[in-house]
Order: structure tokens, then sequence, then C-alpha cells
């Protein structure tokens, strides 16, 4: 309800963060969404290839690309918008994931997820 009135139209405060807040899942979708993409079910191979070729900032076109205390190579990405933090990745030869959604502060993401995945 927005100023009393429940007719009146609604913009969420992360629609003030144009494409950063614009993308709103649940973890299992977004464990699926990243499953369909590295088994070439969302782009075509070269498409991926490039998403996961890494830049000097460690991100190919989308992608984070992340080596595992393994040798193995993790594929994710991190969020943040004002009270909210996210971090989603996939090891692709396996298929483990990790996806964390959270508003809580507190809770780092991305460490979490370094702990869960310092024995894969």
């Amino acid at each position: 309800m927005y100023d009393g009135d429940p007719s009146a139209p609604y913009d969420s405060f992360a629609s003030g963060t144009w494409a950063a807040g614009a993308l709103i899942s649940t973890t299992g979708d977004t464990q699926a969404f990243l499953a369909a993409l590295v088994n070439g079910e969302v782009i075509s191979d070269s498409g991926l290839a490039e998403m996961t070729a890494p830049g000097t900032d460690g991100y190919g076109l989308g992608l984070e690309v992340l080596g595992l205390p393994s040798g193995r190579t993790f594929y994710g990405h991190r969020g943040e918008v004002v009270g909210y933090l996210s971090f989603a990745g996939i090891e692709p030869t396996t298929g483990d994931s990790i996806v964390v959604l959270t508003n809580n502060v507190a809770l780092q993401p991305t460490a979490l997820s370094d702990q869960l995945t310092a024995d894969w």
C-alpha cells in the first residue's frame, strides 16, 4: 500500500537502482539458471566462452571466474543493493552450486561461499 491508497501505483526502492535491482529470483531458480547456462541451454558455446574468459578484474562478460583451492574453476557473480547482498556460483564440470541471498548485512555471501568451497 502506497500512502494509504491501495490503488496507487507502487515502485519499490529497488527500481531506483536501475538494472542492479532488476533481478528478482529465488535461490532455486537462480541455481536452475546457472545449471542451464553452463549446460549450453541459454547461450551458445562461444557466448559462454566469452562470459567465462576473465579480464583484468577477474570477470568475463557477466561471470566472475574463481579458482578454488582444489584447482577447479567456479563461475559466479555477486550483487549488492541497499539492504541486500547476494552470491551465486557454479562449478561447471560437476554442477555443484551455491546461491546465497540475504538482507542481513552482517552476513557476507562471498565469504560464506569461500568457506563452503574451501574443500571442493
